[in-house]
């Protein structure tokens, strides 16, 4: 009885020793962190599309900058409202009677459409300074480009023709590149940015296998 007394004294001291030198446990396997997939707000996915919205609006801006710009003249013309009517019988008042309204008629258009673009808001200043560069140029054109007068024309009114024909061609081209260069981008309205702020997060895609 003894020897068995002291051999089940012993088990238990034999067996704690072995059991704190046995090696540690492994942590169990951490997932690696998950990738989240990011996401552009729906103002920043309308500005990033294709370009082909905003050379639309240029191609409409020109064509009613044409439009508003022969049409005006024609208009005040039948009204006589023109340097002739008010006795000013020079060819060359014609060339600066066009080169002065022309640009303020092509720039009106050009700024009034450029109200249709949801993205981008021009500045009228430098519409207006594109529209009478274009103008000068078009007229410096014109005199050089002139061809010889008609036997029944004299060198004054062909020049002037092809002064103002330069005019008419390049000042709404002129406004709207200036409106272009001067046009800044809209900032996102604080409707869409709430929306986009309140939206559900986009789940995460995670990378573990």
């Amino acid at each position: 009885m003894t020897r068995t007394a002291l051999l089940a004294g012993l088990l238990p001291m034999l067996a704690f020793p072995i059991a704190s030198n046995a090696a540690p446990a492994l942590p169990a396997a951490v997932p690696p962190p998950a990738t989240a997939v990011e996401t552009k707000p729906p103002a920043a996915l309308a500005r990033s599309s294709s370009p082909w919205p905003q050379i639309g609006l240029g191609s409409l801006q020109l064509l009613v900058a044409y439009g508003a710009e022969i049409g005006g003249v024609i208009a005040l013309g039948e009204a006589g409202l023109y340097p002739r009517k008010a006795g000013i019988d020079s060819e060359y008042a014609n060339v600066v009677y066009v080169g002065l309204l022309a640009p303020a008629l092509a720039s009106a258009a050009v700024c009034g459409t450029g109200y249709l673009s949801s993205a981008y808001r021009g500045r009228c200043s430098t519409t207006l300074v594109g529209a009478y560069a274009g103008a000068v140029l078009g007229a410096l054109l014109g005199f050089l480009m002139a061809p010889s007068p008609a036997p029944d024309d004299t060198a004054a009114f062909t020049n002037a023709m092809s002064a103002m024909a330069g005019v008419a061609l390049l000042t709404p081209i002129g406004a709207v590149a200036g409106w272009h260069l001067g046009k800044q981008e809209i900032a996102p309205s604080a409707t869409a940015s709430a929306s986009s702020a309140g939206s559900p997060p986009v789940p995460a895609l995670s990378l573990s296998w």
